[in-house]
């Protein structure tokens, strides 16, 4: 490091060039003494010291007291005085220029060293601290943020102390100067209470604390902002705050978008469920209750919510539904015509949506389940139907006194008459379900028949007679066969066979 520059300032001659050596054999770099005041301020300009001693009472009646304080006002050159004698107001009127020290004449050497030592130490310390200041005072007045200083005037009373050019802008302070406004002033009104109350916890409780408070003006939004206030030193309290308008709306934003998916996966389950119930094998009404819970399921608010079906006069509801003003309804159609309704009730008054408490994605809900229960009842009535159609088939062949097998296209037995069961001496329950493959049995010379009558079939593409048997292929549209329908040969046909 370089040497500290000291700079006497001595209107002995004698006196400054001993104190000159003195100092230069203690290590230190000594320009020229000054011996005139009036050479006192250009000197310390062109040589810059870090540190000056000056005789309190110069040549021709100058006051070194006054030159201490142009040198501290215009450079900051701390100051050691050097004086033999003085009167007490000139020692008090030099101490008000915040000398770093006094050596009185003639010094020694270790009083002399040990002056010079801790003055340029407080010096560095002094720079040092005025270098930090001010780094905090261009980063305050700098920062992106609204900031503020409160001290404390009262036990009950804050006063604004400082405030940077952010938080004018944001508290639209304009040309009006805030500083020295007590904090009930600068933050009135029952919307800021919270805030004053956190400045008093920060100085009671040296604790820091955020806030995020919102503006407004007759009912509407200005806007967000977020405060810290944290605890300063001398029971001063800081506040930083921001205004995070931008964030909170981009934070709705996001929010809704993910209760609107939400909100569809949920949808999206709920019809993939109610899908799988209306074409299960469930009876009509099970079915038609459990997609009453299904459709309660994917409401906003399934714990108040509440559902009924009714078709044909039937009816399936949750346990809960009870008819009320906020509901949603969609008719049941069968061929365009309808046949009954679907049914969604709050049972708690909600807010007005798309459909008066319901939401456009509940209404859509909604709709694509009637579609689902329109088809779960249609597939009821074709089941009944067909089922309808198979026993009049199974009273058409108990009519009949030929001996009858019904198959399906792949040779599984659908239905068997009385009259087979005589001819075939064989019970009907020994048939149903059972593949051709399956019924062999010895002393049945027609069960190991029917596979190959079966074959003869597919393979020739009509009836076939495979004494005792006779297979006929039911056709519908396509080539291949919907079922067979095996008979004995008749007596007129063997007789015929025969000639």
């Amino acid at each position: 490091m370089p040497e500290s520059r000291v700079l006497i300032v001595e209107d002995e001659v004698l006196v400054a060039e001993d104190l000159r050596q003195r100092i230069r054999r203690m290590g230190y770099d000594v320009p020229p003494t000054v011996n005139f005041a009036a050479e006192v301020l250009p000197r310390a300009r062109a040589d810059r010291p870090d540190l000056v001693l000056l005789d309190i009472h110069l040549d021709r009646g100058a006051d070194g007291v006054a030159v201490a304080e142009a040198l501290r006002q215009e450079l900051g050159v701390p100051v050691v005085f050097v004086t033999a004698y003085s009167d007490a107001g000139t020692i008090e009127r030099a101490r008000r220029t915040e000398p770093f020290g006094f050596i009185v004449k003639p010094p020694k050497d270790s009083d002399l060293r040990a002056v010079i030592e801790v003055a340029l130490y407080r010096a560095a310390m002094l720079r040092a601290l005025q270098d930090s200041e001010t780094r905090l005072r261009g980063l305050f007045q700098h920062m992106p943020s609204g900031a503020l200083v409160f001290r404390r005037h009262e036990e009950t009373i804050f006063l604004l102390k400082e405030i940077n050019p952010v938080a004018r802008e944001l508290e639209g302070s304009g040309d009006t100067d805030p500083v020295g406004c007590a904090l009930e002033s600068y933050w009135e009104g029952i919307a800021y209470a919270p805030l004053r109350r956190a400045v008093f916890r920060a100085a009671e409780e040296q604790r820091e604390e955020t806030l995020v408070l919102s503006r407004f003006d007759e009912g509407t939004l200005l806007s967000w902002r977020r405060y810290v206030v944290y605890p300063l030193p001398d029971g001063e309290v800081g506040v930083l705050f921001s205004d995070i308008t931008e964030e909170k709306r981009l934070e709705e934003s996001l929010r809704l978008r993910a209760h609107a998916l939400e909100t569809l996966l949920r949808h999206h389950r709920c019809l993939g469920e109610v899908a799988a119930v209306a074409s299960g094998p469930l009876p009509l009404e099970t079915k038609l209750r459990r997609i009453a819970d299904l459709v309660v399921e994917g409401t906003q608010f399934p714990e108040s919510a509440g559902a009924r079906v009714t078709w044909y006069g039937h009816t399936a509801q949750t346990p809960n539904f009870t008819p009320t003003p906020w509901a949603l309804c969609r008719p049941v159609l069968q061929s365009q015509i309808p046949v009954g309704k679907l049914e969604v009730c709050y049972t708690v008054e909600s807010a007005p949506l798309y459909e008066g408490p319901f939401s456009r994605e509940e209404v859509d809900l909604a709709e694509h389940v009637v579609e689902q229960i329109s088809a779960a009842i249609g597939l009821d009535a074709r089941l009944e139907r067909e089922l309808h159609q198979c026993r009049l088939h199974e009273a058409a062949m108990e009519t009949l006194d030929n001996p009858l097998l019904l198959l399906d296209g792949n040779g599984k037995v659908l239905q068997v008459n009385s009259a087979w069961e005589r001819w075939g001496n064989v019970a009907r329950e020994e048939l149903l379900g059972d593949d051709v493959t399956s019924l062999a049995r010895p002393g049945r010379s027609w069960s190991l028949l029917l596979p190959q009558a079966i074959a003869a079939v597919r393979e020739q593409g009509g009836e076939v007679f495979l004494p005792p048997l006779h297979a006929v292929p039911l056709r519908g549209e396509g080539r291949e066969p919907l079922g067979y329908l095996i008979s004995p040969i008749s007596d007129r046909k063997r007789r015929e066979d025969h000639a």
